[in-house]
C-alpha cells in the first residue's frame, strides 16, 4: 500500500495506510470539487471503490493537504498508467455491483461508461510504466486561491520522480475551464492535443516533464 503525504505548508507527516474514514474524506471533496463531472454522477460508491484502487495499485499516489484536522485538498494519481488500468480492470466487478444504485436510477450513464473506459484503456496502452497520470486534483472551495493546488502538484511530481517517473500526463476540459488550463501552463505543462469524447466534452491532454 502506498503512503498518503499530508501536505499543508509543509510536506511533512507519512502515513502508513488508508482508513474507511479517509477514502469517505476523498470523496466528500471530489464530489465538492467536481459536482457536475462525469466521475461524480457515477455515486460515492464507485468513487470510493475507484480511489481505493488507486491507493491499493503498487504505483498508487495520492497526496492530501490538510488544515491540521480537515481535508482541504488531494491530488490522486498513478505511475505505470498501463498497470493501473489492468488493476482496474480487474475489480471490474467491485465496480459494477458499486454502480448498481446509480444506474438503476439512470440507466443512460452506462453507454457513457463504456466509451470513457475504452478510451482510458486505449489511451493508457500507448503510455510508457515510466510515465505518472495525474488523475485527480481537487481543493476544497473554502481554499481557493491559497496555492494549495499548486504545492499538491508539485509533491505528486516530487513522489512520482521517486517511483522513477519522467513524465506527468494529465487530461482536462479544454472548453470553458480557462482558469484550469492557465493553471496547468503556469505548473510547466505543455498542451499535446486535444479531443472530443462525445456528449460536447472537449478535452485537452497535458505533458510535463519531472527530474528524478
Amino acid at each position: 500500500m502506498n503512503e498518503i503525504i499530508s501536505a499543508m505548508n509543509i510536506i511533512s507527516e507519512l502515513d502508513t495506510g488508508v482508513t474507511r474514514s479517509s477514502l469517505a474524506e476523498l470523496v466528500a471533496l471530489h464530489q465538492a470539487a467536481f459536482p457536475n463531472f462525469f466521475l461524480t454522477q457515477l455515486g460515492p460508491r464507485f468513487l470510493t471503490e475507484y480511489y481505493a484502487t488507486v491507493v491499493l495499485f503498487s504505483g498508487g499516489i495520492v497526496v492530501t493537504a490538510r488544515d491540521g484536522v480537515s481535508l482541504c485538498g488531494f491530488a490522486a494519481g498513478f505511475v505505470d498508467p498501463p498497470g493501473f488500468y489492468r488493476s482496474l480492470r480487474k475489480q471490474r466487478l467491485r465496480l459494477m455491483w458499486s454502480l448498481a444504485p446509480t444506474v438503476l436510477r439512470n440507466p443512460a450513464l452506462v453507454s457513457r461508461l463504456r466509451v470513457n473506459s475504452s478510451r482510458a484503456k486505449n489511451n493508457s496502452e500507448e503510455q510508457s510504466p515510466f510515465v505518472a497520470e495525474l488523475a485527480s486534483l481537487a481543493v476544497a472551495p473554502a481554499y481557493q486561491g491559497q496555492g494549495i493546488g499548486g504545492r499538491l502538484v508539485e509533491a505528486f511530481a516530487k513522489h512520482a520522480a521517486s517511483m522513477r517517473a519522467g513524465e506527468i500526463k494529465l487530461t482536462t476540459d479544454a472548453t470553458e475551464n480557462e482558469a484550469v488550463n492557465a493553471f496547468y501552463i503556469r505548473r510547466g505543462f505543455v498542451a499535446m492535443g486535444a479531443g472530443d469524447v462525445g456528449h460536447g466534452r472537449h478535452l485537452v491532454h497535458y505533458s510535463r516533464s519531472i527530474a528524478a
